[in-house]
């Protein structure tokens, strides 16, 4: 089988399973894994105790983008910085982040580089 045959048959299979996720009501039927859907990744539980159904939807940054920003801090700003936002919310290192604190260290992260670029816009060299 080609490389991409193979890739063809993997993306098929991917599909189904994420339609047979939806049915089961575990994920949304518009999350589809695309670039587009990033940061929108939304799970639903539903558990039965007693007749009663409870549903809670999760959504937020995945570790996929999680780690990208704090790469992004690391290239702009050094290891430290990075290490530093890793060591604020618990973990020693980033692989060891906590999936409940993904989102804390994502908007830690983002903050910092927007910071960044705030000042960035504000020390124009306009002559003046």
């Amino acid at each position: 089988m080609s490389f991409d045959a193979q890739i063809t048959e993997l993306n098929t299979n991917i599909k189904a399973l994420i339609a047979a996720l939806a049915a089961a009501g575990t994920v949304s039927a518009a999350s589809t894994g695309t670039a587009a859907d990033a940061g929108t990744a939304t799970t639903t539980k539903t558990s039965t105790a007693k007749g009663k159904t409870k549903t809670a939807e999760k959504s937020g940054p995945t570790r996929e983008e999680m780690v990208a920003a704090l790469t992004e801090v690391k290239e702009k700003f050094g290891a430290a910085e990075a290490k530093a936002i890793i060591t604020k919310v618990g973990a020693a290192k980033m692989a060891e982040i906590a999936d409940d604190k993904i989102g804390s260290a994502f908007t830690l992260a983002k903050a910092k580089l927007e910071a960044s670029s705030a000042d960035d816009d504000n020390n124009d060299d306009d002559g003046l």
